[in-house]
């Protein structure tokens, strides 16, 4: 019987050091639809931080003084304690193995 797989493992030491990872829930084609269709950038910007919130499944990142990260999906204001390093990482690697949002064309 087959199983969807439906979780992306991303290594993350480019920000985060040696060992760190982050496993992203797969975008679903309807998300993706959804930020297509938004034209505000203001709004582009916080769906984008919206999907990264809610698609982290788990992660082993660490603040500056070593302490385990809480994951978004429990503190959500814990994006805003990220670099934009970090920040970038996560949106650049949401879409692993799935549609590229940013760089789709239509037609």
């Amino acid at each position: 019987m087959p199983k969807r797989k439906s979780t992306n493992r991303i290594e993350s030491e480019e920000v985060q050091g040696e060992g760190s990872y982050v496993i992203f829930r797969s975008l679903l084609v309807e998300e993706v639809r959804k930020a297509r269709g938004i034209k505000d950038d203001d709004d582009t910007f916080e769906l984008g931080m919206d999907n990264i919130t809610n698609h982290i499944v788990e992660w082993n990142w660490v603040d500056e003084d070593g302490e385990p990260l809480p994951l978004p999906s429990d503190d959500p204001g814990i994006m805003d304690k990220l670099t934009v390093d970090e920040v970038n990482f996560l949106a650049n690697n949401l879409t692993v193995g799935g549609i590229d949002v940013k760089n789709s064309k239509r037609g």
